[in-house]
């Protein structure tokens, strides 16, 4: 059985009997969980202005993965969709700076990421 450190949300329950996991969540991730909701509800309202407000399909399933605290989901729903954010420029620039971070998005080429991060330790 794994255990794993935090506090658990009132009301839930904090055994997973599918993996035998004791999830006990801790304040650090609850604000993680919080901010990639936060993240997603913004996402959402973004996307919902494009195309004369019937938004960005592929963004919905960004959206709900942030809302379930899941960034590996949502960094992967995004690389699965990537050829579609060139109609939608600042979107892809906010994906970027708010999904991303220091971590190499799937419009950087290694290349790039690799003098992106040398040039940050210099």
């Amino acid at each position: 059985m794994e255990i794993v450190c935090a506090k658990a949300r009132a009301g839930s329950n904090p055994v997973s009997s599918a993996s035998d996991t004791i999830l006990v969540m801790e304040d650090e991730q609850l604000s993680e969980t919080e901010r990639l909701n936060r993240l997603g509800e913004e996402l959402n309202t973004l996307q919902a202005n494009k195309n004369d407000g019937r938004g960005v399909n592929h963004l919905r399933y960004v959206v709900d993965d942030l809302k379930r605290g899941d960034i590996v989901a949502a960094r992967a729903d995004i690389l699965n969709q990537s050829d579609k954010f060139d109609c939608i420029p600042d979107l892809k620039q906010w994906v970027i700076g708010n999904l991303f971070g220091d971590t190499r998005h799937p419009w950087e080429s290694e290349e790039d990421c690799l003098k992106r991060i040398n040039k940050k330790n210099d």
